[in-house]
């Protein structure tokens, strides 16, 4: 649980079209980044559609260490 999403439509609103071309990430970090430097983690999504959240979410997590992101979802 170190996520958290930012303000604003939810993806599940959007048409692919805008999720794909979404240029900001609505996704931030809580916390300190020292929870995930260096760590491995899994993220679990529920459906898959164009993949711009499990995307989205890895960004977030690189760009504060996360040392390796992998995803599972549960259903496409």
């Amino acid at each position: 649980d170190v996520l958290a999403r930012k303000p604003g439509r939810k993806q599940s609103k959007k048409s692919r079209i805008e999720r794909i071309q979404q240029r900001t990430t609505p996704f931030m970090l809580k916390g300190e980044a020292e929870v995930v430097k260096g760590r491995s983690i899994v993220l679990v999504d529920d459906v898959y559609t164009t993949g711009a959240t499990i995307r989205q979410a890895a960004t977030v997590l690189q760009a504060h260490g996360a040392a390796r992101v992998r995803s599972m979802t549960i259903a496409r």
